[in-house]
């Protein structure tokens, strides 16, 4: 009889187990995420290295470079079927493989601090628009060109306007970057939560501009939305196929 009250014991735990992380994957998937990856691409660039019969030195000078990676981004905003280019930075793209944590303090109140991830993106493209974010609890459909990008400014998740400021009201309150940070950013805007992952809760996000430049273009990611009447399979194809020449531009490809 104890060996068996000892098994339905384990039964017990192991089915509780299974059914509540079951449940929280579930009621995690179900909470809205502010954000769509449907329809939309990554593209990545290489360069030849010194001993490819194609490389060209004069090709890294940073007018040069910044000029072919310029023809490279047209060219993409060009292609059929291509809705809008977005630009990001420290794998800042949705469920990317690298997470660049950041902390805030408010300037007002010293005490409201959050932390969560941070996200750069070339306010010149349109990261918002490729992949959907929102205001309003998803009612309005927002493009980084909404907001005026000064160059300390940093625009808030919902959740981190909540935790950094009373009601959330934070348009135009100033931010400390973190404890014993004395570099100062101005909220310009606030956007709808949203999750890195389907199956994680809605997390602190902080959204800061960086504009391509030559030093810093070889870490930047470029992501595309295409057309949602278009075949994923065939637009993936066709687009790898077209660009595979196109893209070969200086020492990219």
């Amino acid at each position: 009889n104890s060996w068996i009250a000892v098994e339905l014991l384990l039964v017990f735990c192991l089915t509780w187990y299974i059914v509540d992380y079951l449940f929280v994957l579930t009621y995690n998937y179900r909470i809205p995420n502010h954000r769509n990856v449907e329809n939309t691409l990554q593209i990545n660039l290489s360069e030849f290295d010194k001993n490819h019969p194609e490389y060209n030195e004069e090709a890294n000078e940073p007018e040069i470079l910044e000029a072919n990676y310029s023809r490279i981004l047209q060219t993409i905003h060009n292609y059929p079927g291509v809705e809008t280019v977005g630009i990001s930075f420290d794998g800042s793209t949705p469920g990317g493989g690298s997470y660049y944590g950041r902390g805030f303090r408010s300037v007002k109140d010293t005490t409201r601090t959050a932390s969560g991830q941070g996200i750069t993106v070339d306010p010149d493209e349109d990261y918002f628009k490729v992949f959907g974010f929102s205001m309003e609890n998803g009612k309005k459909m927002i493009s980084t060109k909404d907001f005026e990008w000064v160059s300390n400014g940093i625009i808030l998740s919902r959740s981190a306007a909540n935790r950094l400021f009373t009601g959330g009201n934070a348009f135009g309150q100033e931010l400390e970057g973190g404890s014993g940070s004395e570099q100062k950013f101005v909220v310009i805007g606030i956007i709808d939560d949203n999750k890195r992952f389907d199956y994680l809760r809605p997390q602190n996000y902080f959204y800061l501009p960086r504009r391509l430049r030559s030093e810093n273009l070889r870490n930047a990611e470029i992501s595309i939305r295409y057309h949602s009447s278009l075949s994923d399979t065939k637009f993936v194809e066709q687009f790898k196929t077209d660009m595979s020449n196109s893209l070969q531009i200086g020492n990219f490809y």
